[in-house]
């Protein structure tokens, strides 16, 4: 695994718990 793929899935999910939170917010 290289560095772009780790970022690739560390901003995934980052990004889906931001936009679970704001569903339930």
């Amino acid at each position: 695994m290289n560095i772009s793929d780790f970022t690739r899935k560390y901003y995934a999910d980052i990004y889906s718990a931001l936009s679970s939170i704001d569903h339930n917010a």
